[in-house]
């Protein structure tokens, strides 16, 4: 068997399905290592979002709680209201010392309101008896932190600033102390930012990193000091640094927002998201530290966090072993199926030659050894056969030709029989005419020169003979016409239905202008293959049924249109008349058949059994659709063809 057949196609589909496998072990291995690495990452952010939490929180909340009772004490107060004088001075700053000795970072400071006066001593007691450093002005940058503090409503804040007149940069604990609704000053403590940076911001954790910022996302604290908003109480927000800026697209922006203000509203609770922090995907958890309005952010890598490297090599051996299976599997299916096919294949290659001597030995038991045992029995038996069958189809030929023959014979009689009816409807008619109008011109004749001799009922019964010679002669001629229509043995020709549509509506004009009607052509015609004069003719009809079955109840309107209907064209054409009840859509199409009395409406019923003739001759289908006392639409199809002339589609 060549590789181009069973075995190449058995190759290709063993590689289609090693790679559809593969693609497909691939992705629920890359959507299952997802669904961990957020699983974990989830996890590791909510804990380390909880331990920035409580690392910031535990020593900020002691200095906070330790300066407001700092700004309890009955005497800073009494001094903050009379700071000239000596012996309060001297009570008020042996009072800060012993809360100096207490405060974490050993240093505290007292701004008073009345004065402005700003009082600071350090760890080391540097400035023991020189502790009012300088005073506060509202015009210099450096003290609006002060004044901001100031016309806060918060009994506390955290404020990261750098003080440049003492040359240090701390996380400054800033609390209002009050003397009723009298606001005395600021006092508090703080804590030196690299110290807390590197005892709280700081994380061992590869790939980890805390921010803290303020509730409108300033940074409060990072390892990077260059991203921290310092003094953030005295900007406006665009002038901020916040975590926003390092999100790289507005979705993560939003995000992370939303998630800031739901935390406002819950109690003790982490909020975990993924954003795009710096061109990096990044795991973020965020946690609320209510006591000091501040949020801890935990940002963590994802690709360091969790090395999905080893997923790649999971999906390495699954490939080598799903390779390997296969390989073997193609090795056993070529050897114990393919090779014995191909021998299989070459045989029925010689037989189907006309060689019958072919021999296919099979020593195995299995379905491929009957198979080619069965082969042999089948190729004997179709030797036998093809000897009979051409014995057959000799003799069967024969028959053909015979009935071939008598074929011939028959539509050469058929021919003849047609054009012997033909030329005897047209004799019959000619002979049932000529005595009808030597009646119709006697009865004539009868009538004008008796015409004041005679009775009126004699009148009656003469008109009577005189319309009824009338109504056959034309039932004569509408039965003549209906048996020559489709009989036309000229050539269909492009016919421009445009023009056979004006022409009949030429022809319909004094009907027309009689009966008052409009007629509306709302759409471009086609040009068709057909017969000219029997297209012309169905129009006709059509418009002059709609012209003779109008409505005396409102004025004649005859719209005409076509439709492009894929590979028909659709003609309609529909009136406002009288309408034909459902159950005579089908008898309409009868001859001889009138669904209204004759008295009301002239005719002989063959109009539209014409009608139907001509659109079946041009391999059309033509119906109603209609509704008593509403209107008509007759319908009907005829083929397109390459040379039709392109119209727009109609509604």
């Amino acid at each position: 068997m060549a590789f181009s057949g069973l075995k190449r196609r058995f190759l290709l589909s063993i590689v289609a399905i090693y790679l559809i496998t593969a693609l497909a072990f691939l992705g629920v291995l890359n959507w299952v290592a997802g669904g961990i690495v957020a699983q974990l990452g989830s996890g590791f952010a909510e804990r380390q979002v909880r331990l920035s939490q409580m690392q910031s929180l535990s020593p900020l909340l002691r200095e906070i709680a330790l300066a407001r009772k700092m700004a309890d004490s009955p005497i800073l107060r009494e001094w903050a209201a009379a700071e000239t004088i000596p012996e309060l001075r001297k009570r008020a700053l042996t009072e800060m010392e012993s809360y100096r000795r207490s405060f974490r970072d050993g240093s505290y400071f007292f701004a008073i309101a009345e004065s402005g006066n700003y009082y600071f001593n350090d760890a080391k007691g540097s400035y023991r008896g020189q502790e009012l450093r300088y005073a506060l002005d509202p015009n210099k940058a450096a003290d609006r932190w002060y004044f901001a503090t100031l016309k806060s409503e918060d009994e506390y804040q955290i404020n990261v600033n750098p003080d440049e007149h003492l040359n240090v940069t701390k996380v400054w604990i800033n609390v209002l102390i009050r003397d009723g609704q009298r606001l005395l000053g600021v006092l508090g403590t703080g804590i030196d930012l690299s110290d807390f940076i590197r005892e709280v911001v700081q994380s061992d954790q590869p790939g980890a990193s805390n921010i803290f910022v303020d509730a409108s996302g300033a940074i409060q604290a990072d390892r990077e000091t260059s991203r921290i908003d310092f003094a953030s109480l005295t900007k406006a927000s665009p002038e901020r640094k916040t975590v926003f800026r390092m999100i790289d697209d507005d979705a993560g922006r939003q995000a992370l927002e939303t998630a800031m203000r739901r935390l406002e509203s819950s109690e003790d609770k982490v909020e975990s998201l993924f954003l795009s922090v710096n061109g990096r995907r990044h795991l973020v958890g965020v946690a609320y530290l209510r006591e000091i309005r501040w949020f801890a952010i935990a940002l963590i890598d994802r690709d360091v966090f969790m090395q999905q490297g080893r997923f790649l090599l999971v999906a390495g051996l699954f490939g080598i072993a799903l390779l390997a299976a296969l390989a073997s599997v193609t090795i056993l299916l070529d050897r114990l199926v393919l090779a014995r096919v191909s021998r299989l294949d070459a045989s029925t290659r010689d037989i189907a030659a006309g060689d019958y001597s072919v021999k296919l030995t099979s020593d195995s038991s299995d379905e491929l050894g009957r198979l080619s045992r069965n082969f042999m029995i089948m190729a004997e038996t179709v030797r036998d056969h093809t000897a009979t069958l051409q014995r057959t189809v000799q003799a069967t030929a024969a028959k053909y030709e015979d009935a071939n023959r008598q074929l011939e014979t028959q539509a050469q009689e058929l021919t003849r029989a047609n054009a012997e009816l033909e030329q005897f409807a047209y004799v019959a008619s000619h002979d049932l005419r000529q005595p009808l109008r030597m009646v119709s011109s006697y009865l004539a004749m009868i009538e004008r020169r008796l015409g004041g001799a005679l009775d009126e009922d004699t009148k009656d019964f003469l008109g009577f003979a005189i319309g009824g010679a009338k109504r056959m002669d034309q039932l004569i001629l509408d039965l003549l016409d209906y048996s020559r229509t489709g009989r036309d043995d000229r050539p269909l020709d492009v016919v421009d239905l445009g023009e056979v549509v004006a022409e009949s509506l030429h022809l319909l004009d004094v009907s027309i202008s009689e009966a008052g009607g409009r007629i509306d052509v709302v759409s471009p015609f086609p040009t068709v293959w057909g017969n000219r004069q029997e297209l012309g003719r169905l129009f006709q009809n059509l418009i002059g049924n709609a012209v003779k079955y109008r409505s005396t109840a409102r004025p004649l309107h005859i719209e005409i249109g076509c439709r492009n209907k894929g590979s028909v064209w659709e003609f309609w054409v529909h009136d406002n008349g009288i309408g034909i009840a459902e159950a005579d859509f089908q008898r309409a199409f009868s001859v001889f058949q009138r669904l209204v009395p004759r008295e009301a409406y002239e005719g002989t019923g063959i109009g539209l059994s014409v009608c139907k003739k001509i659109v079946e001759h041009h391999h059309g289908r033509i119906w109603i659709e209609s509704e008593i006392d509403v209107g008509t639409w007759f319908r009907f199809t005829l083929p397109r063809s390459a040379s039709d002339a392109p119209i727009a589609d109609a509604p």
